[in-house]
């Protein structure tokens, strides 16, 4: 059995008579199970990220920006776009600026 005496100390009950003697350091290794996590197809979860989601929103990256994530999938999604269109990621100018806002916005539009 167990017992926490401190917050960081255990006790374990345990009778030990029947081990063999102490030959060298012991280890012990935290062993994380896998289990099953359902996951819509990439197409589906790329066109509509809420609905693949547990609770039908994109999580908030920070609790205080409701919507942020929205904002950032439509963004990189309009960036996606510019790259299959000009096969070039969009350089720090006005005109590749005006047109990845213009995909992002047109994606946003598709979203409502």
């Amino acid at each position: 059995m167990i017992t926490k005496t401190t917050p960081f100390t255990f006790t374990l009950d345990l009778d030990s008579s029947s081990f063999g003697d102490y030959r060298r350091q012991g280890t012990v290794e935290n062993v994380k199970v896998a289990k099953p996590f359902p996951m819509h197809s990439w197409d589906k979860s790329f066109a509509n990220p809420s609905a693949s989601t547990e609770f039908g929103m994109l999580n908030p990256p920070d609790l205080s920006k409701f919507g942020r994530s929205e904002q950032l999938h439509a963004a990189l999604f309009g960036i996606e776009q510019f790259v299959i269109t000009k096969d070039k990621y969009p350089g720090d100018t006005d005109a590749d600026r005006a047109e990845t806002l213009a995909l992002t916005k047109a994606r946003l539009e598709d979203l409502k």
